[in-house]
C-alpha cells in the first residue's frame, strides 16, 4: 500500500514541476514560437462584425478555442477492487464456495457533462460532473449434504475462520448469500492554461483545480442454519449490513496532450491527479435469530484519512467543423484510500455485537471502460 500511494506523489510532483519548468523552457528552444497561447475564436473575414470560430483551412493544427464549449458523453464503467471478501467455505476452511469474487464485473452506465469557457488567449475554466448508475450484484449457496452434527450444511463462516474451530450457529450453514452495492458521483472545477509549444503537431495544456468524489457503498451477508444440527430443529440466522461511505475532496492537477493525426483526426491523453481528504464511514448492523430470539447489534465511526487519485483518458477526436466535434476514448480512475464496505466487514461478532465499530480506510478501486460524446462550441 505504502508503494502505491508513493507513485501518486510523485505523480502529483511531477506534474507540478513541470507546469513551473514548461513556460521557461519552452522560451529557450530555438527559432520562432507561435503565440504563447492560441487566440479565442477570431473575427470571420467574411463578415467582421460577426466572431467565430478559426475557418475550415485554420483549425487543423491548431485546437478552436471559443468563448463556451459543451461536452457531453455517455461511460461504461467497470469497477474492479483489488482482493475479495470470501464469505463461506465448503466443508472445510481452504475450499472458497462463497467469495465477492463471484459477483458479476459487469459495465455501469453513467454519463459526463463538461462546460468550459475561454477567459482569455491563455485561460480556460471548466466545470466537470459524471455519474456512474450502481453497480448491484448478489450471489448465494445452497448445501444439503450431512454434517458432522447430524444435521444438513457444510457452509462455514468467516466469523470463526471457516470453521477452524467450527461453531454451532454461525457454521454448519445450509445457506449463505452476498450483496454488493456501489456508486460513485464526481464533480471538478479546473482551470485549464494551453502552454507554449514550439511549431509542430502537439498542444499541451496544464490544469489545476479542486476534485470532490462520493462513493457509497453497500455490503450484506447472510447464512442460515438448523439450529443445534438437528434436521426438524429451529432455524439460525445471522444477517450483517455494512454501509459506508466516502467524500473526497483535495486540490488537483493534471496536463492535456492533442495530438493532431491527419484530416481533422485528432488524438487526446489527458493525466490527473489529485490528493484528497476522505472524510469515510461505516455503519454496522447484525441481526442474529436462534430458536426464534433475535438480537440486533449497531456500530457506527466517521474519521479523514488521505486518499489517492489518479485519471487517465485516451480519446479520438474528428473534428467536423470548429464548431462541432465528435469523440471516442478509454478511461481509467484509480482510486486509493477507500471504506470499501466488503472490507469493513468485522469478522469478531464480540465486536460486532459489544463494539467499538472499526473502520478500515485502506482499499482501492479501479474504475475503467469506454466513453463516447460530442463537444459543441459557439
Amino acid at each position: 500500500m505504502g508503494s502505491f500511494r508513493e507513485r501518486w506523489r510523485w505523480l502529483v510532483l511531477a506534474l507540478a514541476w513541470c507546469a513551473t519548468w514548461s513556460v521557461p523552457a519552452a522560451a529557450q528552444v530555438p527559432g520562432p514560437l507561435p503565440d504563447a497561447c492560441p487566440g479565442p475564436c477570431p473575427q470571420s473575414e467574411r463578415d467582421p462584425a460577426k466572431s467565430l470560430c478559426p475557418d475550415e483551412h485554420d483549425f487543423y493544427l491548431t485546437p478552436p478555442r471559443c468563448p463556451w464549449y459543451v461536452v457531453g458523453d455517455g461511460l461504461a464503467i467497470r469497477r474492479d477492487a483489488a482482493g475479495h471478501f470470501h464469505a463461506a467455505t465448503l466443508n472445510n476452511p481452504y475450499s472458497v464456495a462463497l467469495s465477492t469474487a463471484d459477483l458479476d464485473d459487469r459495465f455501469s452506465g453513467g454519463a459526463r457533462v463538461l462546460v468550459g469557457h475561454t477567459i482569455n488567449d491563455c485561460l480556460q475554466v471548466e466545470g466537470v460532473y459524471f455519474t456512474l448508475g450502481e453497480w448491484d450484484e448478489a450471489r448465494a449457496i445452497r448445501n444439503m449434504t450431512e454434517n458432522d452434527i447430524g444435521g444438513q450444511g457444510n457452509l462455514f463462516s468467516p466469523f470463526t475462520d471457516f470453521g477452524n474451530p467450527p461453531v454451532v450457529g454461525l457454521d454448519y450453514n445450509r445457506f449463505a448469500s452476498i450483496h454488493y452495492v456501489s456508486s460513485l458521483d464526481n464533480v471538478e472545477l479546473n482551470v485549464r492554461r494551453a502552454m507554449p509549444m514550439p511549431a509542430g503537431k502537439l498542444t499541451t495544456s496544464i490544469l489545476f483545480g479542486v476534485r470532490y468524489l462520493d462513493i457509497p457503498e453497500r455490503f450484506e451477508y447472510a447464512t442460515e442454519a438448523a439450529s443445534g444440527g438437528f434436521p426438524g430443529g429451529s432455524i439460525a440466522t445471522n444477517e450483517v449490513r455494512v454501509d459506508t461511505d466516502n467524500v473526497l475532496v483535495g486540490p488537483q492537477i493534471g496536463a492535456l496532450f492533442e495530438f493532431y493525426a491527419e484530416n481533422r483526426w485528432w488524438v487526446n491523453f489527458e493525466i490527473k491527479g489529485a490528493l484528497c481528504n476522505n472524510r469515510a464511514g461505516q455503519a454496522t448492523e447484525y441481526r442474529n435469530a436462534t430458536d426464534g430470539f433475535e438480537t440486533v447489534s449497531f456500530g457506527s465511526r466517521k474519521d479523514d484519512s488521505t486518499a489517492f487519485v489518479g485519471d487517465l483518458a485516451l480519446t479520438f477526436v474528428y473534428r467536423w467543423s470548429p464548431f462541432l466535434t465528435t469523440r471516442l476514448g478509454y478511461q481509467a480512475i484509480w482510486v486509493d484510500g477507500l471504506a470499501l464496505a466488503s472490507e469493513n466487514f468485522n469478522r469478531d461478532v464480540h465486536i460486532l455485537t459489544d463494539g467499538p465499530a472499526q473502520l478500515v480506510t485502506e482499499g482501492n478501486v479501479v474504475y475503467h471502460g469506454p466513453h463516447a460524446g460530442i463537444m459543441l462550441s459557439w
